[in-house]
Formats: structure tokens, C-alpha cells, sequence
């Protein structure tokens, strides 16, 4: 990242400075419900490309390095919110409604991209896949400022953390799939299927055998962050034995959250005292998440340098589409039980996010052909999308009381 323009004192003071407006934007976005990971682009765009102060490259060892840590926590705290009664209760609409609209704004998209702008089918297939996903850091925030059924709002986070963990699966084993020269598809597939059910399996065991290790050694579950740390100790080795990293996270996470009904099924009664997150850790990962979307979404506004106006107009364009689909899927499919107005609000939450932007750079680092091009549409349409939810929510909001 280059920052020539500022003195590093001014970066360092800058740092603290972002912190207090991350919560002041996140202040306003409870009151005003303009989503926060919007102003915090504008103001990424306003750093970046508006007085050039900051001047990313999108391409260094420690950028990548960053979004892959944010990949494995996206993961991490999907899989806390995975409630097994949650998903018992609400699996089948949840999972009817997230994966529906996952097939749907896939092949619209990818069709869209193919016919339209020249894409190949591969380039296409992963934008589709990377704007599939509801943003999470968007919606479940604003689940508590709008006027929602316990039925939706459980139905619309789980929506998200079941999107987000397709979306992921599918564009990471896509996009390792396109960059293996030399081997077949079905090659690929049993690959990467391999390694998906291999990181699931250790993540899930390293879950388990975590929370154990933290309830015997009080002393380690006592410092903050431990599980945090054991997190990215399981995730690395997992990568570095060649599994995914990001599924072995997924899989810790969800153990975690299921302490109370995974371990009487699976520990001897005697040590069936399984340690999860305290009270005090949880307070400090949703501090974590906190600082690591604040950062992100200014880093990713840095990056938005339009040099062709045909990428503004595709993304305009394709986050138009998203936000036409989703209306017009709760509208058809999600009817019994829940009022129109529920409806339209839910069909206005069509921001994406954190999990979008780290998905569309994967296959530019893996040097995917389009890769540069689905990461430039993708921070577009997390743009326009999120102004596109916000100014939804409150016009649904003013005409439909």
C-alpha cells in the first residue's frame, strides 16, 4: 500500500481516528439506517481516488494476507450464529429462501455477464457466485432498527450465514478448480471435494478438542482472544496440509457455538464440561469484527478507482438486477404468515459485503483470466447495492406504515 502523501505520524494518528468514526458512522446507521459499510466506502473513495492519500496496489503479500485472515473470520462468525435449534426451527425456510436466491442471482448474473459483456462461462460463473451472497455486516444490524416478525428476523440471518457459506465453498472450489492446469474436471471436483470434507472434519475435531483444552488450562481461557488464536493455528496447518482453511474455520465455529448439544453426544461423561466462548471473549470478537470491518470497507473504497466508465455501468447495472430479484422472490415465494410490508422491507435488504468483497478477490490472486474484472465490478455493485438498501429501507419505511 502506498501512502507517500501522509507522514506515517499522520497514518498512525489516522488509525486511532478511524476507530471513532467507524462507531459514529455505525451510530448513524442505527438512527438513520444508512448502512455503514456505505459511508465507510464513501469515505475509502474519498482517501483513495478523491485526494490520494492512500494508494493500495490491491496486489501486496500483506493485502492478501489480510483479506485471507478476513475470509477465515467471515467464516468463524458465520459459523457462531448456526444455531442447531435455530436451524431445526427454521432450516427449511431459510434454506429454501437463501439457496433459491443463490441459484437465482448466480445464473442471472452469469448469464448477464456471459451474453451481455463477453465473459467467458468460467469468468461469469464466479460473478454470479460472488454477488450471491446477502451481506450479513448489512442486514442482521439492521434487523434490530426495522419492524420484523421473530420468524423473519431468525429466517433472514440464517438466510445470510447459509448464503455466505455456499457462496464461499462454491467460489473457493471453483476458483482452485480453474487455476489447476492439467487435470480433468472430475479430477477437480474430487479434489476439492476431498479437501472441503478433510477441512470440515479437522476443523469439527480441533472445535471439539479446543474447547476441552480451554476448560482443563483455565489459565489460557482466561486471555482474550485464545480461541481466536487456536482459530488461526487449526485454519493454517489445515491449509498448509493442503485442506481449506476457510472450511476448517466454518467447522470450528459451528462446534463452538454447539458446545451444549454436540459434546453430550460425542464426550464421556466425565469431561463433558466442554469450554465455549465467555461472556467476555464474545464482547471482544464482536470488537474484532468491528475493527476488521471498518478497515476493510475503508481499504476497499481505496481501491475503487473507476477508469472505465463501462465498469460503473455494469455494476450499476447488475446491482439493479440483484435488488429486482430479491423483490420479486419474497414476493412469490415468501407469502404465508408474513404481512407485505415484511415482504417489501425484506426485498430492500440487497447490500453485499464484507464476504463479496473478499470473494471477488480470490481469483485475481490466483490469476484467474477476468479476475481483475470481477473484482472491480464487485466493489461497484457492493457500492450502489448498499445505496440501494438504504434508501429501500427508508422509502419502504415512509409509504408503507
Amino acid at each position: 500500500m502506498n501512502s507517500a502523501h501522509l507522514s506515517i505520524p499522520l497514518l498512525i494518528a489516522g488509525c486511532g481516528l478511524l476507530f471513532f468514526v467507524g462507531h459514529a458512522f455505525e451510530q448513524v446507521f442505527r438512527r438513520y439506517r444508512i448502512p455503514d459499510i456505505l459511508l465507510l466506502i464513501l469515505l475509502g473513495l474519498v482517501l483513495g481516488p478523491g485526494f490520494g492519500w492512500i494508494r493500495p496496489s490491491g496486489n501486496s503479500p500483506i493485502e492478501h494476507l489480510f483479506g485471507h485472515i478476513a475470509l477465515i473470520i467471515i467464516l468463524f462468525h458465520g459459523g457462531l450464529d448456526l444455531s442447531l435449534k435455530d436451524l431445526r426451527d427454521h432450516a427449511v425456510s431459510a434454506t429454501r429462501i437463501a439457496l433459491g436466491l443463490l441459484v437465482l442471482t448466480t445464473l442471472a448474473i452469469a448469464l448477464l455477464s456471459h451474453f451481455a459483456f463477453r465473459q467467458t462461462w468460467s469468468a461469469s460463473w464466479l460473478m454470479g457466485l460472488v454477488l450471491s451472497p446477502l451481506a450479513a455486516t448489512v442486514a442482521v444490524p439492521l434487523l434490530e432498527h426495522l419492524p420484523f416478525s421473530s420468524q423473519m428476523r431468525s429466517i433472514i440471518t440464517l438466510e445470510s450465514a447459509v448464503g455466505d457459506v455456499v457462496a464461499i465453498v462454491a467460489v473457493l472450489s471453483l476458483s482452485q478448480a480453474l487455476a489447476q492446469s492439467g487435470t480433468t474436471i472430475g479430477q477437480s471436483v474430487g479434489r476439492f471435494v476431498s479437501a472441503i470434507g478433510g477441512a470440515a472434519f479437522i476443523g469439527a475435531g480441533a472445535g471439539l478438542l479446543g474447547s476441552l483444552l480451554l476448560h482443563k488450562l483455565q489459565s489460557f481461557a482466561k486471555m482474550g482472544f485464545a480461541s481466536e488464536a487456536m482459530l488461526l493455528v487449526v485454519a493454517g496447518l489445515t491449509e498448509w496440509m493442503g485442506f481449506s482453511g476457510a472450511i476448517a474455520a466454518l467447522a470450528f465455529g459451528i462446534v463452538f457455538r454447539n458446545l451444549d448439544v454436540i459434546a453430550p453426544r460425542l464426550l464421556p461423561e466425565r469431561i463433558q464440561t466442554p469450554e465455549g466462548l465467555t461472556a467476555n471473549e464474545s464482547a471482544l470478537l464482536h470488537e474484532a469484527v468491528f475493527i476488521l470491518k471498518v478497515t476493510f470497507f475503508c481499504y476497499l473504497g481505496t481501491l475503487l478507482i473507476i477508469r472505465d466508465l463501462r465498469v460503473l455501468g455494469t455494476g450499476i447495472l447488475m446491482a439493479i438486477l440483484l435488488l429486482a430479484l430479491r423483490l420479486g422472490w419474497f414476493k412469490r415465494v415468501v407469502c404465508h404468515g408474513v404481512d407485505e410490508r415484511e415482504r417489501w422491507m425484506a426485498g430492500v435488504l440487497s447490500g453485499r459485503g464484507l464476504s463479496s468483497a473478499v470473494l471477488a478477490s480470490i481469483p485475481l490472486t490466483l490469476g484467474i483470466p477476468s479476475g481483475e474484472w470481477i473484482r472491480d465490478i464487485a466493489f461497484v455493485v457492493i457500492l450502489v447495492s448498499n445505496i440501494l438498501t438504504g434508501a429501500g429501507v427508508i422509502i419502504v419505511g415512509q409509504t408503507r406504515q
